[in-house]
């Protein structure tokens, strides 16, 4: 029997892992990791923009609204990354508390300001230790402090541009997998990734932890 997760996000990362590891059952194979990603940003790739200006993703189940197709594409992309998590023995919360340490790693404001700077920072502050927060705060709070950081435009051609951008993610993470061995780089690019999902909720209203728990509750394994 696998624990049920908050259904309303107050669940911890370190939670989160735990029941993902329980749902999978093993380890996934790095050949698994790497054909989930490639499909994913094939999925990713493919979003576009319809006559009713809401967006979709070619391929998925057509019996749901465009809407919940993309945010179910959402949740996917953690579930992904929660794998590669696995694979290389990491937690999230501590490497996301690390490379968004409350604020933007570039400007250090809680609220990035780099779009109005004249050059933009080029160092990035990522944190040697995660801070004592890192452990406490839940699932919905991360995905609440990403968005206070980088709000963003609640408008369609933002939206497709942010999708888009997280395909570029993923290929990065892709080419870092080719490098397991600089173990830095590749946790940089998987935050980089699955902090876009829960930002492309938030464009939608939504903050996307909740359905993250309604994948595994709903699963079939419990």
């Amino acid at each position: 029997m696998i624990t049920l997760l908050d259904s309303n996000g107050a669940f911890t990362f370190e939670e989160l892992q735990s029941v993902h590891q329980s749902f999978r059952g093993k380890t996934p194979s790095d050949k698994e990791v790497r054909r989930s990603l490639y499909a994913l940003r094939t999925s990713i790739k493919r979003v576009r923009l319809p006559k009713a200006k809401s967006l979709s993703i070619a391929g998925k189940k057509r019996l749901l609204q465009p809407t919940a197709v993309v945010l179910e594409g959402m949740v996917d992309v953690v579930v992904a990354i929660l794998d590669v998590a696995l694979f290389f023995g990491f937690r999230i919360d501590h490497e996301l508390a690390r490379h968004f340490p409350d604020m933007c790693g570039y400007c250090k404001q809680p609220t990035c300001i780099c779009a109005t700077l004249v050059e933009k920072p080029k160092d990035r502050l990522i944190l040697e230790n995660p801070p004592d927060w890192a452990t406490t705060k839940t699932v919905r709070d991360f995905a609440s402090m990403l968005w206070r950081i980088y709000p963003k435009p609640k408008t369609e051609v933002g939206r497709l541009k942010m999708t888009l951008h997280l395909a570029e993610e993923i290929l990065e993470l892709l080419e870092a997998l080719e490098q397991p061995s600089n173990r830095g780089e590749l946790i940089l690019e998987a935050m980089d990734v699955i902090e876009k999902p829960f930002d492309i909720g938030y464009t939608f209203g939504t903050n996307i932890a909740p359905l993250v728990a309604l994948r595994y509750n709903n699963s079939k394994h419990h």
